[in-house]
């Protein structure tokens, strides 16, 4: 650095000259051993009688005239004004700022900049502190103190790798941001800063409702047990507030947002009070006031010193303050001015932090909330402070491991209609169980074990939900509301509940129209549901009811679990298919007992001991006995599924007998016909002991087969 320095100055004022000067003049009681700081060099090269140099010689005026005119001056003040800086601490910053200087005239000293860290290691013997940190952290806190004051000493970055250097030249940054403040000392001016660092702080820059422009005041989302939950953000005064902004949305928690200043002669306490007043005019609410410190007058000028910068850097202030300076020196402040709104900005965000965090106050309108800011940043105690009241409003709400979404709440619920079947513990595979760890054990669904796993239905929730359904009818909206108000639950976890009822013993229907209704995952919450109980047919009837659907009407098996739902979809698509397929006495019959079968299980609301066990056994056949009629007046004799036509008086005329279904019960009865085989008529105590025969197989069988009779054509006991 010497070198540098001294091939600027007169021959004979060598780098030896001058350590000797700095040795003999200057420190001449140094003990042996100690370093001297790098500043202590500039009293010897910039004397206050003046700069001798041969190179550079503007430069060098220019940092001997910066130094004694504007640097010492403004040092002197700030110490007036922080009483803290004062002697060692004092003298400390003199050598900081002197060997920033000296980098400007000495590239191996400058090296791509001069960190505060490398300005603390350079002048370390007269840096206070008990450790290196704590030496950082003190010289860091001292220059920026100086330069909020003097402009042109550029600090860039925080911590120790803040670059600092001293802007030099005939252009001074200082005095543009002096003529800038003159156009930002007003108040829409202030607001318009405070709201930019203010959303930023919160971190709801550029929401809705939250735009440069905006109202300021929005929805709030967070994530509250693994849920989604939204509320209400409002910055403003709260002392100017009206009722209505205290009220929360329903279900949901509001935050308002005080300024950290307020006009001549108001307070916080003023704040407080209009806090207090609602609380006692409308009572317990889920609503917390965010009441900052006032800035100090050394606050407001930090908040107006970086409204100056902003201002300079934009097109208006770019064209109102630079419009009379060169490109040169107009690029030259431009990107002193960054430098310094990047300085400014973190300043300001510390000084949110002090004002909301070190020295605000939280003032609910609820009893027993705590109201500590435990979180380092604003936009965390901000997550704090809501998830606190969404605690107070639902305290019995489940706390998830996991966001319950969709896919897993399906397979939550396949594992409930099989584990309440069986009523047994069922394995389960890795998904299952995943789901049944961060979402069934919260919902107090599962006794959980190693493979296996049995269905809880003594749980708070689905027990109050069972004992609330437990009826023969019964509205689904009570319930919703409910299961919303005391456990804050959402449409996904609530149709959860609703679609393992209606696999269990209950339908869903219309509350208008009391048409049917499917009811999914995720249906649209507008619908307005009632809930019927039914009878579920039981596993081997339903099993059998399967098989049949397939077997005489070509129809797709239904799932293998038993369900309200399940049996009216496949009863309503035997009836259709019944309607629309041929007549056949085998056909007929035994899908009329299919559909009758679900038809009479799933329109049973309730059943006694007695009814139950005969619901239990396989539908008989219909009671209602078969008419038709004849083609003649000598066709009057028929038995219980046919008609048997007497012969004509003609030998060579034959008759036969046609298939023909019932319009009322849909039985196959037979009528006359032309037959070119003509059968005997059979005697009376014939026809008569096939009618007895026919009905105690009937009564024998659940699916008797109509056969042929004998050869002579007298029914048998085999069969019709």
């Amino acid at each position: 650095m010497l070198v540098d320095v001294t091939s600027l100055m007169q021959r004979e004022r060598s780098a030896l000259r001058l350590l000797y000067e700095l040795l003999v003049l200057h420190q001449p009681d140094l003990p042996l051993g100690q370093f001297l700081p790098v500043g202590s060099a500039f009293a010897a090269i910039f004397p206050e009688a003046g700069v001798e140099a041969s190179q550079k010689v503007e430069l060098m005026q220019d940092i001997h005239h910066q130094y004694y005119a504007r640097i010492a001056p403004t040092m002197a003040r700030l110490t007036e004004e922080n009483p803290e800086l004062v002697g060692e601490r004092r003298r400390a910053l003199d050598q900081l700022v002197r060997t920033v200087l000296l980098a400007e005239v000495s590239p191996k000293l400058k090296q791509g900049g001069l960190t505060v860290e490398r300005l603390v290691q350079l002048n370390s013997v007269d840096v206070e502190g008990e450790t290196f940190r704590s030496q950082v952290r003190v010289a860091e806190t001292d220059l920026l103190a100086l330069s909020r004051q003097l402009p042109d000493l550029s600090i860039a970055g925080t911590g120790k790798t803040a670059i600092v250097r001293y802007v030099l030249g005939r252009v001074s940054l200082g005095e543009v941001i002096g003529r800038a403040r003159s156009k930002v000392d007003n108040v829409q001016q202030r607001f318009t800063v405070f709201y930019a660092a203010m959303k930023k702080a919160l971190g709801v820059a550029g929401d809705k409702g939250f735009e440069p422009v905006g109202p300021n005041v929005g929805d709030y989302e967070i994530t509250w047990r693994k849920t989604k939950r939204r509320g209400r953000l409002k910055i403003g005064n709260v002392r100017e507030m009206a009722a209505e902004d205290f009220a929360p949305p329903e279900g949901a928690f509001a935050i308002l947002v005080d300024y950290p200043w307020d006009d001549h002669g108001h307070t916080v306490d003023e704040d407080r009070l209009k806090a207090s007043n609602v609380k006692k005019s409308r009572g317990q609410l889920h609503t917390m006031c965010w009441l900052p410190r006032h800035m100090t007058p050394a606050g407001n000028q930090r908040h107006d010193g970086f409204a100056a910068v902003r201002y300079l850097v934009s097109d208006a202030g770019q064209e109102d303050l630079l419009g009379l300076h060169g490109a040169q020196d107009r690029q030259k402040i431009l990107e002193q001015a960054n430098v310094c709104a990047t300085t400014l900005e973190a300043e300001l965000s510390d000084l949110l932090k002090e004002v909301y965090i070190h020295h605000g106050e939280l003032f609910a309108l609820l009893s027993e909330v705590d109201g500590s800011r435990p979180q380092d940043t604003i936009a965390g105690n901000l997550e704090h402070i809501a998830e606190l009241l969404m605690d107070r409003r639902y305290a019995n709400h489940p706390s998830f491991l996991s966001e319950p979404r969709k896919a897993e709440l399906e397979l939550l619920l396949a594992w409930m209609v099989a584990a309440g079947q069986d009523a047994v513990s069922i394995s389960y595979d890795d998904a299952t169980g995943k789901v049944l760890k961060t979402l069934g054990q919260p919902l107090e669904l599962v006794n959980l074990g190693q493979t296996k796993a049995s269905l809880r239905l003594d749980g708070r929730i689905l027990k109050d939900v069972l004992t609330r359904a437990d009826q023969p009818s019964v509205s689904w909206t009570p319930i919703v509301d409910h299961l919303q108000g005391a456990y804050g639950l959402q449409p996904l976890l609530i149709d959860l509940f609703l679609c393992f009822l209606c696999q269990r013993d209950h339908r869903a229907i219309g509350e208008l129209d009391a048409s049917p209704v499917e009811v999914k995952l995720g249906m649209p919450q507008a619908t307005r549901l009632r809930l019927e109980r039914g009878k579920i047919v039981e596993a081997p009837q339903w099993h059998r009811l399967r098989d049949l659907g397939g077997e005489l009407f070509a129809e797709p098996k239904p799932s293998a679990h038993r369900s309200l739902q399940g049996q009216d979809r496949f009863a309503a698509s035997l009836r259709a298919a019944g309607k629309g397929a041929p007549c056949s006495r085998r056909s007929t019959r035994a899908s009329s007992t299919s559909v009758s079968a679900c038809r009479r299980a799933s329109a049973a609301p309730t059943a006694s001991p007695r009814s139950a066990t005969r619901t239990s056994a396989w539908p008989r056949w219909p009671r209602q006995r078969p008419t038709a009629t004849p083609c003649s007046s000598r066709c009057s004799r028929r038995g219980p599924t046919q008609a048997w036509a007497r012969p004509a008086t003609s030998s060579t005329a034959r008759r036969r007998c046609a298939t023909r279904s019932r319009s009322s019960t849909k039985m196959p009865v037979r009528t006359c016909g032309p037959s070119p085989r003509a059968r005997p008529w059979p005697a009376r105590s014939a026809i008569t002991s096939a009618r007895s025969t026919a009905a105690s197989a009937a009564s024998r069988r659940s699916f008797p087969s109509p056969r042929r009779g004998s050869s002579n054509g007298t029914p048998t006991r085999k069969g019709w």
